[in-house]
C-alpha cells in the first residue's frame, strides 16, 4: 500500500455489510417479539339430528357440539354440492340467558 492511498470499501462489501446489519435487525424483531399462543379448544362430542324448519325448504341437520356447548344447523345446497351453515348458538349464552328471565 502506498502513502496516501484511501482505504476505501468495496462497494459490493459495503451492501454485504448492510444486507446483515438488516437481517440481524429482522432476527431481533422476532426474537424478542411476544409469542403468539393457539387457542385451547377441546376435542368435541357431537350429536346430529335432522329435522325441517318452518319455511326453510330443505331439511336442516343440527348438530350440537356437548363438550364447547355449541348448536350449528347445516342445510344442503343442491347447486353448489355441499352443506351451508344456517345458524349458530352458544348454548351457555343462551342457557344464562334463560336463567335471568326466569328469576
Amino acid at each position: 500500500m502506498t502513502r496516501g492511498a484511501s482505504t476505501r470499501i468495496p462497494r459490493e462489501v459495503a451492501a454485504l455489510v448492510a444486507l446483515n446489519a438488516a437481517l440481524l435487525a429482522a432476527l431481533a424483531l422476532v426474537v424478542w417479539s411476544p409469542a403468539a399462543e393457539a387457542q385451547q379448544r377441546p376435542r368435541g362430542d357431537y350429536t346430529m339430528v335432522a329435522g325441517r324448519v318452518v319455511n326453510a325448504g330443505p331439511a336442516v341437520v343440527w348438530v350440537v357440539d356437548q363438550t364447547n356447548e355449541e348448536l350449528i344447523a347445516l342445510v344442503w345446497n343442491a347447486a353448489a354440492g355441499r352443506l351451508e351453515g344456517l345458524g349458530y348458538r352458544n348454548l351457555v349464552t343462551d342457557g344464562s340467558g334463560l336463567l335471568r328471565t326466569r328469576n
